[in-house]
């Protein structure tokens, strides 16, 4: 018996490292862009935008499953004649039905970027970061009819420092996950894994909602400020609103609380003339933040960005 992987990006492209290199049966691969997206938008990304999940298709020479859902009948018919034994789902857009959830002989498990219970929903690198959580993890439980919701069969705790973005988060979810995915699926096939139901009490959901990247300093504390910056990255960027309809995107990276006592107002900006392309700016708690390597929005503005002097596009 063999497993199918099916995800997107780099979450995807981990799976497929992990069971290579170990030695696991892949029957076959779906992508969530053949699904989501139409013909030629899929064709032009896999020419030009490098998928790296893609890239490990071709260079395993693995078969690329084409239907149009995972709830298909086409999907379950090949994970019947295939004769799958683990489904195995890394970061998928659409609700999995329970007919194909029950058809692999073994189980269909999904790898889910959090510590069940807590964080249930789809992008939790967002919220851990912006409730300022100090801990996170990776979690590979049984799919059942609800989100987030079936049996726990492995989980691993990771470490968030200040600096991580939900970009650096996830890349350290992946990592652990690619490094417990082939010994659980190992013992899963010797019949050795005992599923943990979930505490229901201790279930956070976060369903997805949209988020103001306008960055208002007068209404929000420098923390507050911070964790939505780096939360959001690489998903949304965050701006500055400028003159004349411009914008100042800030790097994620280069944000700072500057160590400094005054007692100037919220919006305020500081004057500081070291660098043309950095901004100091007072929030709602009376702390400054240093933004550095600020660049012009729209994007053709973006080569002048180190050349004007920013404090000239500040409306505060």
């Amino acid at each position: 018996m063999g497993v199918v992987l099916a995800g997107k990006g780099k979450m995807l492209a981990a799976m497929i490292e992990s069971c290579v290199s170990n030695g696991i049966k892949i029957s076959g691969v779906l992508r969530y862009e053949t699904v989501n997206s139409p013909f030629f938008k899929r064709l032009f990304g896999e020419i030009f935008m490098n998928f790296p999940d893609k890239i490990l298709v071709d260079k395993y020479k693995l078969l690329d499953i084409k239907v149009k859902s995972i709830n298909s009948t086409q999907f379950k018919d090949f994970l019947i004649k295939n004769n799958v034994g683990i489904l195995i789902v890394g970061t998928w857009g659409e609700k999995i039905s329970e007919d194909i959830i029950n058809t692999p002989v073994i189980a269909s498990v999904n790898i889910h970027p959090s510590l069940l219970p807590k964080y249930r929903g789809p992008n939790p690198y967002i919220e851990v970061i912006l409730n300022g959580e100090k801990e996170t993890g990776v979690t590979i439980h049984l799919l059942d009819k609800n989100y987030d919701s079936g049996c726990i069969l492995a989980q691993e705790k990771i470490q968030i420092s200040n600096t991580d973005t939900s970009d650096d988060l996830r890349n350290k979810v992946i990592y652990k996950a690619k490094e417990i995915l082939p010994k659980l699926l190992n013992e899963m096939e010797e019949g050795l894994v005992i599923p943990v139901k979930q505490n229901e009490a201790e279930a956070t959901y976060y369903p997805l909602k949209k988020f103001d990247n306008i960055i208002d300093f007068t209404s929000l504390t420098s923390s507050e400020i911070i964790r939505l910056v780096k939360a959001l990255h690489p998903w949304i960027p965050c701006y500055i609103k400028a003159k004349w309809g411009m914008y100042l995107r800030i790097n994620p990276y280069k944000i700072a609380i500057k160590d400094y006592v005054g007692d100037e107002f919220a919006g305020q900006l500081l004057q500081d003339y070291s660098f043309k392309d950095r901004l100091t700016i007072v929030c709602a708690d009376g702390v400054p933040l240093e933004m550095c390597s600020l660049k012009l929005y729209p994007k053709f503005l973006a080569p002048l960005s180190k050349i004007v002097d920013m404090r000239m596009f500040v409306k505060y």
